[in-house]
């Protein structure tokens, strides 16, 4: 026997809302860490500026940023220089996986695996190296 859900009915609890838009409403106020999964491509830039907002409010214990629009614009501060920083530590991640490239000798299927090994560190590199030039970040 296969059950459905009813248009407007939460998965995530027995709430039932009139129509889509409100089901929506209710999964990003009373499900937030769910909300993206189910609504956005993943990753999602909404997810991390509600986990900004959220951090901040957890952070102000005496709700000096009660309002959603003062915390919205001070994640978005916060995002702005967590991204300037972002090809920074991309370049330094790829500084760090060359460093793990191996050079003592080898012989036989060792020293195959070993050029194989190093040949895909140099790739990973060279990749956190693009992305540092040009940052591949979704949009929502």
């Amino acid at each position: 026997m296969t059950t459905t859900t009813p248009t407007g009915a939460c998965s995530l609890c027995d709430v039932i809302k009139p129509d889509a838009a409100a089901l929506r409403d209710h999964v990003l106020n009373v499900h937030p860490d769910e909300h993206c999964g189910l609504y956005h491509q993943q990753p999602c830039q909404q997810d991390r500026r509600e986990r900004y907002m959220t951090a901040l409010l957890e952070a102000d214990p005496y709700a000096l940023v009660e309002r959603r629009d003062d915390r919205a614009r001070l994640a978005d501060a916060a995002m702005a220089t967590a991204d300037a920083e972002f090809p920074a530590l991309l370049r330094a991640i790829a500084d760090m996986a060359e460093d793990l490239r191996q050079f003592e000798p080898a012989t036989g299927a060792r020293k195959s695996a070993q050029v194989s090994e190093n040949v895909g560190v140099l790739r990973v590199a060279e990749w956190l190296r693009t992305l540092a030039v040009e940052p591949q970040r979704p949009t929502a």
